[in-house]
């Protein structure tokens, strides 16, 4: 069964860029080879100070866990497509 992980990585300005890690790799038909990281786009900051930039971190891991459950789901529908 694939794991999927949502991770950070730190950018410029004191953001954190967030994307999903998938365990095994898995193919991508686009770019004809194996992936482990899918880039969402999405920012959140790494010491919020205003009252904002927390309501934009909360809104936008959230948004993100969203996402990481979607991607869970189409990953189990695509292992039991698969099984024999």
């Amino acid at each position: 069964m694939r794991k999927v992980k949502l991770r950070t990585k730190k950018i410029s300005n004191g953001r954190k860029s967030l994307y999903l890690d998938v365990y095994p790799p898995v193919w991508d038909s686009t770019a004809k080879k194996f992936t482990r990281k899918y880039y969402l786009k999405l920012f959140v900051y790494e010491a919020p100070v205003s009252l904002d930039m927390k309501q934009h971190n909360k809104e936008i891991l959230y948004l993100a866990e969203i996402i990481l459950a979607k991607h869970q789901l189409n990953l189990h529908d695509l292992n039991q497509y698969w099984k024999f």
